[in-house]
C-alpha cells in the first residue's frame, strides 16, 4: 500500500461526501467513511475514526478525522496518515 493510493481514494471519498452533503461528524457518518475506505483500500491495516480522534473541537468544525494505518511492504513497520474529511479543502497529516 502506498500513500499515493490512499490519497487517491481519500479524494474520491471526500468528494462523494461533499457532493452528497455527508460532512457532519456523527457516529453514523463516521461509519460511512470507514466502510467506504475499507471497501476501496482492502489492504490497509486499520482505520480509527471514533471519538478519540474526533474531539469536540473537530466536531464543532464540521470535520471528520480518520487515521489510516498501513504497511508500505508486508512485514515492515506500519505508518499512518490522518485524513480530514469535510468541506475544508484537502487536508492530511503524516
Amino acid at each position: 500500500m502506498t500513500l499515493k493510493e490512499i490519497l487517491k481514494e481519500y479524494y474520491k471519498v471526500n468528494n462523494f461526501l461533499i457532493e452528497n452533503c455527508i460532512v457532519y461528524n456523527t457516529p453514523e457518518n463516521r461509519n460511512i467513511i470507514c466502510n467506504m475506505l475499507y471497501k476501496e483500500l482492502p489492504n490497509i491495516d486499520s482505520i480509527r475514526c471514533d471519538e478519540k480522534n474526533n474531539t469536540k473541537d473537530i466536531i464543532d468544525e464540521n470535520k471528520v478525522i480518520a487515521r489510516v494505518t498501513y504497511f508500505k511492504r508486508y512485514g515492515e513497520e506500519n505508518y499512518y496518515v490522518d485524513l480530514v474529511f469535510g468541506d475544508t479543502g484537502v487536508e492530511f497529516t503524516l
